[in-house]
């Protein structure tokens, strides 16, 4: 059975109150969990286990709201995609007509 590291600990409570906790060689450092991958790390920074948990704790209650996408987010449906859809069904009644 695996133990849990206590950095783990720290990663998994912050990952709830969202934020991620990233460990650099001689320091920890955040990000928030919302804004994705590509985000800059936060400016704060620290050495010690004990006091990223605390930091961590404090950015998420200071930590900005998500705000909404400016446009459509979902599939767009086009002029041109309804006609290769038509098209495709014609072309499937002909080639079942021509087999029957």
């Amino acid at each position: 059975m695996k133990s849990i590291t206590p950095l783990e600990r720290v990663k998994d409570e912050l990952h709830g109150l969202g934020v991620e906790l990233i460990a650099a060689p001689g320091a920890y450092r955040f990000r928030y969990t919302n804004q994705g991958r590509g985000s800059p790390y936060l400016p704060e920074s620290t050495d010690d286990l004990g006091e990223a948990l605390a930091l961590g704790r404090e950015l998420a209650q200071r930590r900005p709201a998500v705000l909404p996408p400016l446009g459509p987010t979902g599939r767009r449906k086009t002029r041109k995609g309804a006609m290769f859809k038509h098209n495709l069904m014609i072309a499937g009644r002909r080639r079942k007509a021509r087999k029957d």
